[in-house]
């Protein structure tokens, strides 16, 4: 009877731990699944259900780590996380307890529980390198909490325990740099790149050293220190290059160019890189480097020559000293360089420029045209020659010929839809000045045809002055004679009669009715006066839109023109206030990307 008895009572215990495994097994499944839709807030409150109704496996304690953190609810956290060790100790449940308590405020905990996840991991049975990832684990959260100091320790154990003198160098270069040890930080980066061998992420973290302020003078100490091979030559050209000296930075270019055998190829690339910085010292730099090459007599030694006289010419427009003499001796050198290479395609940009100078400086607009037929000659199809036609179909105009700038015009505008894509602008660029003959012509209809069929094209660089010049001509509407007058106006500019062109724009922003027609003109006008170099004449014309704002449909252009005026100036503040006015009152504005840029460029200044 008694047999029975216990029977009994264990079938019926079997049936309800059974029933109770099952009921358990389907709470932990609706709540992965709301775990893995996001809803932490009832995955984490079943799986405490689960837990506090007695079973308490790691499953269901993982279960409540995740979603409670999730839910950054740490407070909650660290007494489960407490009974947890208690159950069953191990690193893992030492770890969110650690990290737990540094989420409650209780440092004090924090590191007590860290320091219990250590000793448990020394003492696990496995590899010192599994012992080395679950090290890095750990520094990982303490730097998730800011203490710094604790990670680096954390990651220092992980690099011992993996035997690997580079391991985890980036995110140890990271705390140091946070702590504002620069000389451990920078150490740390060329470990990264002797790791990774990756140039890109090295000069990635020193410059976001060099952004917080860090001393130059101490990391230059250290990559000094580092080395001469070519891979720390990179880096040190990079560098001093960065902080702005030059000849440091040409002295490891030069001594790199010679390691590699390059020929003159990174010296080459370090000229390019020297002369977009537009400093003096960097210019003579740049200089050095391609006199270099030219000395060497290398295959790289016609590249140089030219771009040594077009570093020589950049230097002088950006010092204001490029006086008619000195665009002379400029277009010898270019007019050398096409004669004496007659075949290489280095001889058409030599012609481009000999043809921009004679125009620009020297103003001999027969010699210029003279030098750009040459060019589209002996060059057609080249971005060179494709430049050079839009300039010659320029001095046609200017010269009132408009059938021969036609003729100029029209292969360029039909070059292949398949044409490299910057072809394919100098083509829109085309289309967009013969629309502009015809209305000059007063052929109007087929001037609106031609610019709605390149305003059709969103991709084009000249759609959106087809749209504007769309937009100009269906004001014609409402005042027919203010619309005439300005078309009057961009017939005068594009013959370089800017002043009458200035005075039209004037004369019918004052006479018209309309506001918007006005507006326009007077944007127009301040827009020549300040590419005129007139910034005083240009400031007054822009006056009137600028106090329209917000209403004036040209604001925006208004507002980009003064912010440059002003910029001139070196009132650098009033050009921040003019653009970020830009960016608030048209938000939707096509200028409102440069003027961003701008913006960030004017406040690093």
């Amino acid at each position: 009877m008694m047999i029975r008895c216990v029977a009994f009572v264990l079938g019926l215990l079997m049936v309800t731990m059974s029933s109770a495994f099952a009921q358990a097994t389907d709470q932990l499944r609706m709540a992965r699944v709301y775990e893995q839709a996001g809803d932490y807030r009832n995955a984490a409150r079943i799986y405490l259900d689960v837990y506090e109704s007695g079973t308490r496996t790691s499953t269901v304690f993982d279960g409540i780590a995740r979603t409670l953190t999730a839910l950054e609810q740490f407070t909650a956290l660290y007494p489960i996380a407490e009974a947890e060790f208690a159950r069953q100790p191990s690193a893992s449940v030492a770890q969110v307890a650690a990290l737990a308590a540094a989420r409650s405020g209780n440092l004090t905990n924090a590191h007590r529980w860290w320091d219990e996840a250590s000793t448990l991991i020394s003492a696990r049975a496995i590899s010192e390198r599994d012992k080395s990832i679950l090290m890095a684990q750990l520094a990982a959260d303490q730097e998730s909490v800011r203490l710094y100091d604790r990670a680096i320790g954390s990651y220092l154990t992980a690099r011992t325990l993996s035997g690997d003198a580079t391991e985890y160098a980036l995110p140890l270069a990271d705390l140091y740099g946070a702590v504002g040890k620069v000389s451990e930080a920078v150490r740390e980066i060329l470990r990264g790149y002797e790791q990774q061998g990756r140039l890109v992420v090295a000069i990635g973290r020193l410059a976001a050293l060099l952004a917080k302020g860090a001393s130059a003078d101490e990391m230059a100490t250290v990559l000094e220190s580092a080395g001469s091979t070519p891979e720390m030559l990179e880096v040190q050209a990079w560098f001093y290059g960065e902080i702005g000296n030059w000849e440091q930075a040409y002295a490891r270019t030069e001594q790199l160019d010679r390691l590699r055998n390059a020929q003159g190829r990174d010296l080459l690339q370090f000229a390019n890189r020297a002369k977009a910085a537009q400093a003096p010292q960097a210019y003579d730099a740049a200089l050095r480097a391609l006199e270099s090459i030219i000395d060497g007599g290398g295959p790289l030694a016609l590249s140089a020559t030219y771009s040594y006289t077009r570093t020589l010419d950049q230097r002088m427009i950006e010092t204001d000293s490029l006086s008619a003499e000195t665009a002379q001796m400029m277009i010898e050198r270019y007019r050398s360089i096409a004669t004496d290479n007659p075949r290489h395609p280095i001889a058409a940009d030599a012609l481009l420029r000999c043809a921009e100078l004679v125009d620009d400086v020297l103003h001999n607009t027969d010699e210029a045209r003279h030098i750009l037929t040459q060019l589209t000659n002996r060059w057609n199809g080249t971005e060179a020659a494709a430049q050079g036609r839009l300039r010659l179909a320029d001095l046609y105009i200017a010269a009132g010929r408009p059938d021969a700038a036609r003729d100029v015009l029209r292969p360029l505008r039909d070059v292949s839809a398949a044409a490299p894509a910057t072809m394919r602008d100098y083509a829109d660029a085309a289309a967009l000045q013969l629309a502009d003959l015809e209305l000059f012509a007063g052929a109007i209809d087929h001037a609106m045809q031609l610019y709605t069929e390149l305003s059709a094209q969103p991709t084009s660089v000249a759609a959106n002055d087809a749209l504007e010049r769309l937009g100009l001509l269906m004001l014609r509407i409402d005042d027919s004679v203010s619309v005439q007058q300005m078309i009057r106006a961009l017939a005068a500019r594009q013959a370089r009669r800017i002043d009458s062109a200035i005075s039209i724009y004037s004369a019918t922003a004052t006479t018209t009715s309309s506001k918007d027609v006005a507006d326009l003109c007077w944007v127009s006008a301040a827009t020549l006066s300040a590419r005129a170099a007139d910034d005083q004449s240009a400031a007054r014309l822009i006056e009137p839109v600028i106090a329209r704002i917000p209403e004036s449909l040209v604001g925006d252009r208004a507002l980009a023109l003064i912010a440059e005026i002003y910029e001139r100036r070196g009132q650098t503040d009033d050009a921040i206030s003019a653009l970020t006015t830009l960016l608030v009152q048209y938000p939707l504005s096509i200028l409102a990307p440069t003027a961003r840029d701008q913006i960030r460029r004017l406040r690093a200044e």
